[in-house]
């Protein structure tokens, strides 16, 4: 992929990096929003108690210090992204930091405002080509300034980006400090982005690009993969009308979306340990088959031709599926709408057991009964992964 979305976490094992793929061509998700009543009648721009003003340029010191509280931090157990306030009890964020976070399992850290959680109370409105989510979290924290109406961004203009970018697989540096400068608009996938020059890095997604009188420029969503310091920008104007759209949206579209998403985010991540699972299962199957030919007829004559099976779970069961424990149990919890919905995961979670028990069997007398069952244990996985990504409107794989 030339771009990749500035996300963090094991979901990234689905392109086997550390960062979730952001190809430039529209998801097949479609655009899906709600909005409470009670949060419409509170507003966005303009609510109370703004965190920062449009006052002339400031430092950027005085910009970090007046924007800092206004700036979460949002993590699952697999993932992790960047969002900000933009009006009582309404935060924004990527919509790709969202999309694989379970709500259940979802926390909203302000990190300079103490360690509590906050948690999700609905997501309002995702749209997937630009990149947007409107969420509705427990909290009064302060909102950043988004304006009514913005000049666009001079070429070289100086920016300031604020996020929670990994910088391993178990550390955070929160509201870390960018310095930036404005590019052009450029159109990604159907939808307008302007080009930052700034260091970004996973988990800095969704985190505020701000100008120097304090307000709201845009929002951190992608970053060139094979470039250095090249990253894209949500304008400010598209952030504002997701919000308007969140608000316009009735309770039961709120509803519909919550389910969906997270139907979503259950398969994804158990999607991305099935996979791991095949993976390593994959190249057992390679070395049975190689044994075979050989003319090994047991376990114990085909183990020179056989990988390391279970240093390679080990790997498995500390990354990939290092929380499907976790993802299980909140599918075992739910009660949903729609019944097939559960129904399907059900099935899917029952295929994946499967497939992980196989992995861990694998010392079946006859290496033809072996190779018969790990290889059905793959194919049924891998079918049933492509009829429920149809269903879930998720892109293909390769997509």
């Amino acid at each position: 992929a030339l771009l990749a979305s500035a996300a963090v976490g094991v979901v990234a094992v689905v392109i086997g990096g550390v960062m979730l793929a952001s190809k430039a061509t529209a998801p097949a998700a479609p655009a899906r929003g709600g909005g409470a009543a009670e949060v419409a009648k509170k507003g966005a721009a303009g609510a109370a108690g703004k965190a920062s003003g449009a006052a002339g340029p400031q430092s950027p010191q005085q910009l970090m210090r007046k924007a800092e509280g206004s700036v979460a931090l949002l993590r699952d157990a697999a993932t992790s992204g960047t969002g900000f306030m933009v009006g009582e009890r309404l935060l924004v964020t990527c919509a790709h930091v969202v999309r694989p976070m379970v709500p259940a399992l979802m926390q909203v850290i302000f990190p300079s405002a103490g360690r509590g959680h906050h948690p999700v109370l609905k997501i309002l409105y995702i749209d997937d080509v630009r990149d947007i989510a409107v969420l509705s979290i427990q909290g009064d924290q302060a909102a950043l300034e988004l304006p009514a109406s913005s000049s666009p961004p001079v070429r070289g203009e100086e920016v300031l980006v604020i996020g929670n970018p990994g910088v391993g697989p178990d550390l955070i540096v929160e509201n870390a400090v960018a310095r930036g400068l404005m590019g052009p608009e450029v159109t990604i996938g159907g939808s307008a982005f302007f080009q930052l020059s700034a260091s970004v890095n996973p988990g800095n997604s969704g985190g505020p690009v701000l100008r120097s009188d304090g307000t709201i420029l845009g929002m951190v969503s992608k970053k060139a993969s094979h470039q250095e310091g090249m990253a894209f920008a949500v304008p400010s104007r598209l952030l504002e009308a997701a919000i308007r759209a969140a608000k316009a949206q009735s309770p039961d579209a709120i509803d519909r979306l919550n389910e969906d998403q997270l139907a979503q985010a259950l398969f994804l991540q158990l999607d991305i340990a099935g996979k791991a699972y095949c993976e390593a299962l994959g190249a057992y199957l390679v070395g049975l088959r190689r044994a075979i030919a050989a003319g090994a007829d047991t376990i114990e004559k085909a183990q020179p031709y056989l990988p390391d099976l279970k240093a390679e779970l080990r790997r498995v069961e500390s990354t990939a599926a290092k929380h499907l424990d976790k993802f299980t149990k909140v599918l075992d919890s739910t009660q949903w709408r729609d019944p097939s919905i559960g129904e399907d995961l059900s099935s899917f979670q029952d295929v994946l057991n499967t497939l992980r028990t196989r992995a861990h069997v694998n010392d079946v007398i006859g290496v033809l009964v072996n190779l018969e069952r790990s290889d059905k244990a793959v194919t049924d996985f891998t079918n049933l992964s492509k009829r429920l990504r149809s269903r879930l409107h998720l892109p293909d794989d390769e997509d």
